[in-house]
């Protein structure tokens, strides 16, 4: 009992200090405008390993972006750790511009959690001193919880699960369902800008490296770097998703197929991969499952949570 009071008052401080720190830095962009920046160009500074071989962590990205307020064009540059997650030319990315200082900051890096953390901190701190004043009594209310006889402990508990659920729910649909989803629609995409609304042209290009990225415990991705010109100006470009090693091979040459509107490039999706496409969501199928399970669990639990609420209210 009383390691889980020091761990509840421990992890309360905790949240509450870093709900302080994070307000103090949303705080210093109060005011600031909204507006997109967008990337104009981009310079790769390239960490080779090996004279194939681009190291992404070692690597960085200078980008150049333009945006405009109240008439006013301004031009910034700004260096991006990395090749793969760097913006690429086009792009569009919301910014903070302070009219007084001229200073601007990317609206993500300004984003703060203050109010889940402050949330958190309160949470943690009501459930240390409901444990520190009468824990054995709040313990005993929660066995003795039934749904047709709710109790205070009860019912919080069942509110908080709902809370919990309801936000892995929301964290999966907007973290990780937009990339598959993306993935999977790659091949159907290629197949409707080429053969029905002919926005593609052939571009002539030389794999100039291989760049590898390491996601986890002795897990590395690979994305094939090519280099291109176009109407006299030297370009890179790299696809968005991982790829065999020995797929593509430096110094070789190969075809990409470059948006006519958009300026984006694209490789010409294999028999494979147009066959697999439907079985791509399959997976996806599953995935959504899981997340209208969570989204369930999240609607039952608070709406138990809320009768019990409105009972003892009642009551």
């Amino acid at each position: 009992m009383a390691v889980g009071i020091a761990a509840c008052l421990l992890l309360g401080g905790l949240f509450l200090c870093l709900a302080a720190r994070q307000y103090r830095r949303r705080a210093r962009w109060r005011g600031a405008v909204r507006l997109l920046a967008v990337v104009k160009s981009v310079r790769y500074q390239e960490a080779r390993q090996r004279k194939t071989e681009i190291n992404d962590h070692k690597s960085s990205t200078e980008a150049t972006l333009c945006f405009t307020d109240r008439g006013r064009a301004y031009e910034e540059r700004r260096q991006f750790p990395g090749i793969i997650l760097a913006p690429v030319p086009g792009q569009k990315l919301p910014i903070l511009f302070d009219r007084d200082s001229r200073e601007w900051i990317l609206r993500k890096e300004a984003r703060t959690h203050w109010c889940v953390f402050t949330a958190l901190g309160c949470l943690c701190t009501a459930a240390g001193l409901a444990l520190l004043l009468d824990g054995f009594g709040l313990l005993a209310e929660l066995a003795a919880y039934r749904v047709e006889a709710p109790n205070l402990a009860g019912s919080a508990v069942c509110a908080l699960i709902g809370l919990v659920c309801g936000a892995c729910a929301y964290a999966c649909v907007r973290g990780l369902m937009p990339s598959l989803l993306r993935t999977a629609a790659e091949p159907v995409v290629w197949l409707l800008k080429a053969r029905v609304l002919h926005r593609f042209e052939e571009v002539d290009a030389q794999c100039v490296g291989i760049i590898w990225r390491e996601t986890g415990d002795e897990d590395v991705s690979y994305y094939p770097f090519f280099q291109y010109t176009v109407e006299g100006e030297q370009l890179h470009w790299f696809p968005s998703h991982r790829m065999s090693r020995k797929r593509y091979r430096p110094g070789d040459r190969y075809t990409l197929y470059r948006d006519t509107v958009t300026g984006g490039c694209a490789l010409r999706p294999g028999a494979m991969e147009l066959l697999s496409a439907p079985f791509s969501l399959i997976p996806i199928g599953f995935f959504l499952l899981f997340i209208l399970s969570l989204a369930a669990c999240a609607a039952g639990t608070l709406c138990i949570a809320a009768i019990g609420f409105a009972r003892l209210l009642g009551a």
